[in-house]
């Protein structure tokens, strides 16, 4: 998930305060949406889930796990040979 968060860094009194458009006041962050860590994210296409590296990976590796051998063969391009 996204979430913007407020950075101010309290800028001298004679800057004076841009407010809301000053480019501290809306950070966006990103958030693994299974274990909350701030992290950089991934998703699958057309999902709404974003996972962190260590979440996404879990994840592939349950996919993983459900395809056939004949599956896995065909991903990478593997073909039996005949004699």
């Amino acid at each position: 998930m996204i979430k913007t968060i407020n950075e101010c860094v309290g800028c001298h009194s004679e800057l004076g305060c841009a407010g809301s458009s000053c480019l501290h006041s809306n950070v966006p962050h990103t958030f693994c949406d299974n274990c909350k860590d701030e992290s950089v994210v991934y998703s699958f296409p057309d999902d709404d889930v974003q996972l962190c590296e260590k979440c996404i990976e879990l994840e592939l590796d349950a996919e993983w796990k459900q395809l056939s051998f004949k599956e896995k063969c065909e991903y990478f391009g593997v073909k039996e040979i005949d004699i």
